[in-house]
């Protein structure tokens, strides 16, 4: 006897239909398997309870596994289906055919619904504005029927047949191209062979297929069970062939429909509500989008397609760039549902220029060569060059070229030795170098000089390590850069390149269009009844009225007389100027000044801190010749053993160079602050022309540092009375803002397996009675962690240091009655990860404050995602050409309709002054809100620009609220701090210093007993101050 499996859908309220599929227990919404593995003994039965928006349960035997799942649409409810297990089988495998095992979008997430608008401020300018995106118009409610296609290949392998996955995800970007133009090949050839399934040629634009998992068309395919086909590989063109190899004899492809859908945008709330089933099908039609207008690229050979971004692959239009890259620019479009209402949804086409740095393609040795040349080394041993060389290659693909079938594999690391120095043992046992076996095998001429490349794979069950000279293997095209690999001047480059006014990105929008081919002759977008309308789309903005800035005794308006946001600190006093250092150090790196030269900054630097309330005494003065890691640390142990507090080194290098990021490493281990000028900055504060605002800028940083606050907000005269102090910013009210960065690459996504770098967490936050008055710090956790882990014990410590800045008397000590949380650093498909996880963790920590008035502490919480690659672009509507202070909107344009999200949340906004290229808008969306006790819209943007006057190191707004600005900037910090301790780890100086000297008796002067490194880079600092700054 076979066991059975049964499942049965529970009966759920209206509009959220469920249904199974019989073979595998598969609900029809469906494109992503999530595998769920169970035991089970022979003749048991297994039983699955769907609920709804709860859970899927899986009762196997006496195990029981649990799923969370959202309803989907599908079939009527109350099915009941049965299926025939194999008897021989001791595992159950049900693949359950979610979009995943929990909400994976904002589209998937409950998230407040649309708050008020609210109408305290009367007289708000409003601004046309076009963005960089064009209208979906439906012309025709078509049922689209989405599908899961697989492919398999069939081998011949030692006279067995073997299925293999030819779906299954590609781990490098040369592979990915590669794959994509092969199944390609495969699918174009599926429609050609198998009429009797898909129609004539006449009807091929009717489906649509994303080179992966998923299949929409018009047509039901497979309506009672999956259907197979099957396809000779002979009939594929040369290059798939050469993909698959010799031994593929078939193809067989099985089609199992999930789900269907109406192709409409007025058809995504049915009932005016935002409810799940609504939501999911808001999700549905936004990716059956994505995959239509891609249609024309994916297909095409002369295209890098990266999900929705492309580039061309001809290198014709490549810029070269720094250490054997060169820069692509392309774009990513992305659709996104709008309107002001459920009932007034629509949708639209978002393109965004893009600017992206790729390996150069080419021989391997000429990579070895512009490298050797870029780091100027003198020798192939130079160890810059090696360290270079090492860290740009790792995991790099790379293709071999003297071989009769080539091969393709990631580089594991370079030899230490040369090529005519590393050697292997032959099979007759002799010993031979790597040089050698290349000339007596291949008659091929080896550079001696050069490393050799690391390759490792799998052979006959075993890890074997193959080397490679650099003569015999090349850089196929289409490899990204990740972040990690990205030096300083290669940044700059793209930054330079990126930028663009406004009305070059209007043009580049428009050419990007085209290059996706979505045109009226598009035949996939007319079989579907869709038209992108030509023009750009247009929304309506507001200019929000800016806060006034408040010093000591003065207060100044945050718009010049030019009409710009801006304004001088002239010669007002600091809110609170800090207590100045008893100890500070002036150290000039090298050669960066002249001491004459070094004396007279100083001199005007110390006069302009006094002129703002900063009194700062003597420094002593020191120069350091030897920037080596060990001098570094040496020199700044002895600054600590003799009480100084505060560093100010001037330094001549680049400006994110290693021993700047070594002396700013100091700080977590000596607990001194440490503040960086450059030699041109310090150059200019000594000239005739803007002389004053460089000043005031270094002494604004550095009464930040040193705990000080330069200014506070006020309302202005567009407020309503006393609108910022006590509707925006009340006593009582706290603002963190907390941002991650993973070691992988934002553009490419996911955590590269060759880096051991740690995801970074920043966290800023107000303490006392002023929003001004910021602390923060820094932790770091495993990269494979999507979610921020130890937040709880973040969330108290930071409550604690506020109740501590409340009152210096501990009986008047209180906690804050509402705190506001901008989350950054996420991206919309781990949104889910913040409300169902990161969430409920900071309510848990409330609950570990001490009670107040007698009652359990329980704050007033708001948290608001803020997305700053959103894709959207604001533009004024009549752009003129000129400067980019002209063409850009001006600096508080927020956007709350038409463009948004019709059931949450949401304002775009732009609070920064574009001084270059085009002005990026962070979006703003509500994840949680107190029901009692909602904020209005127009509270929660002036709330949001407000916060962005609050940066405090220059007299302008920056792009994002303070506390989250600053909480980025502590990423990079933690980041850099990071890098610094791995080179000192690789340049033999990985001392581990305590602050506690009573260790050891045995220690120099001047230094502190060893701890464990992982538990060093861990610690809170001690600093209060924004030593970040």
């Amino acid at each position: 006897m076979r066991p059975s499996l049964s499942a049965k859908v529970a009966p759920i309220s209206s509009g959220s239909d469920l249904a199974m599929m019989a073979s595998k227990l598969e609900p029809l919404y469906s494109s992503v398997l999530c595998r769920t593995t169970t035991r089970f003994a022979e003749n048991h039965s297994a039983t699955a309870a769907l609920k709804p928006s709860e859970s899927v349960t899986m009762v196997i035997g006496s195990t029981t596994s649990t799923f969370r799942m959202s309803s989907s649409i599908g079939t009527p409810l109350g099915r009941s289906f049965e299926t025939q297990l194999p008897s021989e089988e001791s595992l159950l495998t049900a693949e359950i055919g979610l979009k995943s095992n929990f909400p994976r979008t904002m589209s998937d997430c409950l998230l407040p619904s649309k708050a008020l608008q609210g109408n305290e401020l009367r007289e708000v300018q409003t601004v046309p504005c076009e963005i960089n995106g064009f209208n979906l118009r439906f012309d025709r409610a078509l049922t689209v029927f989405q599908h899961e296609l697989t492919i398999y290949g069939l081998f011949m392998r030692q006279g067995e047949a073997k299925e293999v996955d030819l779906l299954r995800a590609a781990k490098y970007d040369a592979q990915r191209q590669e794959r994509r133009t092969m199944i390609w090949d495969i699918f174009k050839n599926l429609l050609a062979t198998h009429a009797e399934v898909f129609g004539g040629k006449e009807r091929r634009a009717e489906y649509i297929y994303d080179c992966g998992f998923l299949l929409y068309s018009l047509k039901h395919l497979a309506e009672s069970e999956a259907k197979e086909l099957f396809l000779e590989t002979k009939i594929l063109n040369a290059k798939s062939q050469a993909v698959l190899g010799r031994n593929c004899e078939r193809i067989k492809a099985k089609i199992t429909y999930t789900t269907s859908f109406i192709c409409s945008a007025n058809q995504l709330y049915p009932s005016g509500a935002g409810d799940a089933g609504s939501e999911q099908r808001c999700r549905a039609l936004q990716q059956f989008c994505d995959i239509l207008t891609s249609q024309k690229v994916n297909q095409r050979e002369d295209q890098l397609v990266y999900k929705n971004k492309r580039y061309d692959a001809d290198s014709r239009n490549d810029i070269a760039a720094n250490m054997a890259k060169v820069i692509k620019d392309g774009s990513e479009k992305i659709t996104t549902i709008i309107g002001n209402t459920a009932q007034e949804q629509g949708a639209i086409l978002l393109i965004e220029p893009k600017t992206s740095p790729f390996f150069k393609p080419g021989p391997l040795k000429e990579f070895f060569r512009e490298v050797f040349y870029e780091v100027k080394a003198r020798t192939t041993d130079d160890r810059r060059f090696r360290n270079e060389l090492k860290k740009l290659l790792q995991g790099l693909t790379v293709k071999t070229t003297h071989l009769a079938k080539q091969a393709t594999f990631q580089i594991k690391s370079l030899t230490e030795q040369t090529a005519g120095q590393t050697a292997f043992m032959k099979e007759d046992k002799t010993e031979i170098t790597v040089a050698q076996h290349f000339n007596e095998k291949y008659r091929i001429a080896v550079d001696e000089h050069y490393p050799c490349i690391i390759v490792e794979r799998m052979f006959k069950g075993e890890k074997e390590r193959n080397f490679y000279p650099c003569e015999v293997l090349e850089v196929p095209p289409g490899q990204r850069v990740q972040t990690q690999e990205q030096t300083p001047k290669l940044v700059e480059q793209l930054i330079e390149k990126a930028r663009k006014l406004p009305s070059d990105v209007k043009e580049v929008v428009r050419r990007e269009l085209n290059k996706f081919e979505l045109g009226d002759r598009n035949e996939y977008l007319n079989a579907f009844g869709i038209r992108i309308e030509r023009s750009l789309c247009s929304a309506t903005g507001k200019l929000l009225p800016p806060p006034d800035i408040k010093y000591k005794t003065n207060r100044e308006s945050a718009v010049d007389h030019a009409g710009r946001r801006q304004w001088k600190v002239g010669n007002n006093g600091f809110v609170r100027p800090a207590k100045a250092p008893s100890r500070w150090v002036v150290c000039v790196f090298a050669n960066a000044i002249g001491c004459d030269s070094a004396r007279a900054f100083v001199k005007a630097f110390v006069g302009t801190a006094k002129m703002h309330g900063l009194v700062m005494n003597e420094p002593f003065y020191d120069r350091l010749q030897d920037l080596s890691a060990d001098n570094i640390q040496t020199r700044a142990a002895y600054y600590r053993s003799n009480g100084v507090k505060f560093v100010l080194f001037l330094h001549g290098g680049e400006k994110r160079s290693i021993e700047r990021d070594l002396m700013k490493e100091t700080e977590t281990r000596y607990k001194f602050v440490t503040q960086m000028v450059h030699t041109k900055t310090v150059l200019k504060a000594l000239s005739q022309r803007g002389s004053q605002m460089v000043l005031d800028n270094i002494i604004m940083k550095s009464n930040l540092k040193l705990g000080g606050v330069n200014h506070e907000l006020v309302s202005s005269r567009h407020h309503p009375v006393n609108f910022v102090e006590y509707t925006l910013f009340p006593a009582g009210r706290m603002f963190i803002g907390l941002d991650m960065q993973s070691p992988g690459s934002p553009l490419m996504g996911g955590v590269n397996e060759f880096c051991s770098d740690p995801t970074v967490i920043g966290m800023c936050y107000t303490v006392g009675t002023s929003p001004a008055d910021m602390r923060g710090g820094y932790w770091y956790q495993e990269a494979k962690e999507k979610r921020m882990t130890e937040l709880k014990g973040a969330i108290c410590r930071a409550l604690d240091h506020y109740r501590q800045k409340s009152a210096a008397d501990p009986r008047r000590q209180r906690s804050p009655r509402e705190i506001v949380i901008f989350r950054a650093g996420v991206s919309e498909g781990e949104v889910n990860k913040i409300v169902n996880e990161e969430i409920p963790e900071i309510l848990d920590a409330f609950k570990e404050m001490p009670r107040e008035g007698g009652r359990p502490y329980s704050p007033r919480l708001t948290v608001i995602l803020a997305q700053k690659q959103c894709g959207i672009r604001l533009m004024p509507a009549n752009t003129r050409r000129g400067k980019a202070i002209e063409e850009n909107v001006q600096p508080g344009t927020c956007v709350t309709s038409k463009i948004v999200n019709p059931h949450w949340t949401e304002f775009i906004l732009v609070a920064q002054q574009a001084l270059q290229g085009t002005a990026k808008p962070t979006r703003y969306v509500v994840l949680h809100d107190d029901e009692r006790n909602r904020f209005t819209v127009e509270q929660l943007e002036n709330m949001t620009h407000a916060l962005c006057y609050l940066h405090g190191i220059v007299a302008l707004p920056v792009s994002r609220p303070a506390p989250l600005y600053a909480a980025t900037e502590l990423v990079k910090r933690g980041r850099a701090n990071w890098k610094s301790r791995e080179h000192r780890k690789n340049h033999g100086d990985d001392r581990s210093i305590s602050s506690d000297a009573s260790d050891s008796k045995e220690i120099p002067p001047g230094y502190f007993a060893p701890i464990n490194e992982t538990r060093l880079f861990n610690l809170a600092t001690d600093i209060d101050a924004r030593y970040w700054a």
